[in-house]
């Protein structure tokens, strides 16, 4: 399975690599994600060590795995924050755009698992 889910990342991982509009972080954990006037500032870290660097997003879904503890953010945030799980789940595209507004905007998808990799391509391709 270990083998399979390392192709499928890989794959995913390409297909973003693809996009004019997207950018993938792999072998990257997230030190801190803070609210900056009107988008999030994203600070990553590679697990090397080495490079440390910050992007910048309207949106962030978290992609937690399975089981998700939502954070708690300031109230004015909270309302954004889309967990996996929901934007996954049926109907989620429709629950993201409704929590995101029509407001076309960068989105953050923080997390290192399969379920981070189907929330950016659902958010890159629709339900399609």
């Amino acid at each position: 399975i270990a083998k399979f889910m390392g192709a499928v990342a890989r794959t995913i991982a390409a297909l973003l690599d693809q996009s004019a509009v997207s950018q993938c972080y792999c072998e990257t954990k997230v030190l801190s994600i803070q609210r900056d006037r009107c988008t999030w500032r994203i600070e990553l870290l590679s697990t090397t060590g080495e490079q440390r660097r910050f992007i910048h997003a309207e949106h962030v879904i978290l992609a937690l795995g399975a089981f998700q503890d939502m954070p708690q953010l300031e109230p004015q945030h909270q309302s954004k924050l889309i967990c996996s799980n929901e934007a996954l789940s049926r109907n989620g595209l429709r629950r993201v755009r409704t929590k995101l507004g029509s407001r076309q905007g960068k989105i953050c998808v923080v997390g290192g698992a399969h379920s981070a990799f189907s929330a950016a391509w659902l958010c890159l391709h629709g339900e399609n």
